[in-house]
Formats: C-alpha cells, sequence, structure tokens
C-alpha cells in the first residue's frame, strides 16, 4: 500500500518546463474563452427570446447539448478519413445547427404556442 501513493504521484505529475507550460497556459485560455463564448452565445440568445416573446424557455442547454451529441456523431462516423478532417468539421457543425433548429422548432410547436395561446392578452 504505501508503494501505491508514489506510483500515483508519479502517474499524476505534470511537467511544466519549458514548451509543456506554455502549451498548457495557451490551451487553457483556449478552452476557456471558447467555453465563454457559447455561455455568452447561449445567454443573448436566452434575453433576445424572452425579450421579444416575454416567455421565459431555458431549453437552450438542452438545444446546445443536442448539437454536441450530433456533431460529435458525426464527426464519429466519419472520422477514419483524416485527409478530409476540416470538410468533416464543418459538415458535423452544419449538421448539429440543423439538429438544435429542428429541435426548436419542434419545442416552439408543441410547448411554446401552448404558453403563448393560453396567457392572458397583453394590451
Amino acid at each position: 500500500m504505501k508503494q501505491a501513493v508514489p506510483l500515483l504521484a508519479e502517474a499524476v505529475r505534470i511537467d511544466v518546463s519549458g514548451h509543456d507550460f506554455e502549451r498548457l497556459i495557451l490551451v487553457t485560455v483556449g478552452v476557456g474563452l471558447a467555453t465563454a463564448a457559447i455561455l455568452a452565445l447561449s445567454a443573448v440568445a436566452f434575453t433576445l427570446e424572452y425579450a421579444v416573446s416575454k416567455i421565459a424557455n431555458f431549453a437552450h442547454g438542452e438545444f446546445l447539448t443536442i448539437g454536441a451529441y450530433v456533431a460529435y456523431s458525426t464527426a464519429g462516423i466519419f472520422r477514419q478519413n483524416a485527409a478530409a478532417a476540416a470538410l468533416i468539421a464543418a459538415a458535423a457543425a452544419l449538421i448539429a445547427a440543423a439538429a438544435g433548429a429542428v429541435a426548436g422548432l419542434v419545442l416552439n410547436a408543441v410547448v411554446v404556442e401552448q404558453f403563448r395561446a393560453a396567457a392572458p392578452s397583453r394590451s
């Protein structure tokens, strides 16, 4: 049991010397900025929808998740062809956007329109 602790410490050690540390910082900043951009875009979409329709729709996270799953699945299906990686990524993004749009339209038709019809008139 005493030997397991140093082995575990060796396994999780991160080399922070030289270029590895700089690359770690750049990757961390890049991932943080990408995540912040996605969250900001979702917040803008939520604000815009509430300002226009006066109905709070908290399903934006689900639309992002649907898009992410579809993009991951699409890229996974075609990942054998490494030569066309950029084309595969672009196709996965377009298919994911279409899937998110379809999910949004279905939710709007099934749920949001029902709330809009049942809401008292605003005059």
